[in-house]
Parts: C-alpha cells; sequence; structure tokens
C-alpha cells in the first residue's frame, strides 16, 4: 500500500508537518509574545557578552560651533585631512 493512500498518510509526513511548521512561524513571528521572547533572549545574550569600554575611544562630533567655524557640512577634503593630520599628530 503506497504512503499516500489514507488520510493517515498525508497528514503524517514529513513534509507535512514541515509546512504546518514553517506557516506558523511565519504568522507568530511578528505577533506579541513570539517579539518579546526574541526581544528577551537578545537582551540576555548582550548582557552575557557586556564589555567595558576602552578609555582610548574618543568621539568627534560636529557640532554647531564647529559650523560656525568652518561652515556648513560637508566640508571640503582639505578640511577633513588637516583634521586628520591633527588627530595623528595627538596620537589618535
Amino acid at each position: 500500500m503506497s504512503r499516500w493512500t489514507g488520510k493517515a498518510g498525508f497528514w503524517c509526513s514529513d513534509w507535512f508537518l514541515g509546512l504546518v511548521v514553517s506557516v506558523a512561524i511565519l504568522v507568530l513571528q511578528d505577533s506579541g509574545p513570539w517579539r518579546s521572547l526574541e526581544l528577551a533572549t537578545y537582551d540576555m545574550a548582550l548582557r552575557q557578552t557586556e564589555r567595558v569600554p576602552s578609555d582610548r575611544i574618543a568621539v568627534i562630533a560636529i557640532d554647531q560651533h564647529s559650523l560656525d567655524n568652518l561652515g556648513r557640512w560637508p566640508w571640503s577634503r582639505e578640511v577633513l585631512a588637516e583634521m586628520i593630520d591633527k588627530l595623528a599628530a595627538s596620537g589618535a
């Protein structure tokens, strides 16, 4: 008797189970409980890999004072090259 004869063979086949699981995951992907479980898992993973930031990191910001002194963004390559040279000379 063939595996496809009768209802039990169809409903118990591996491909049908895979299809049902795939559809369920796609439907539940953006639902509240699934999303909160995903976020909780992500938060837990981040807490496990938490590290102390290096004191060698500096943030170079372009603020209003810089814009007033150097003009509007984007600045010329010469201005950016001069900044990079000054940063390199100071040990960055």
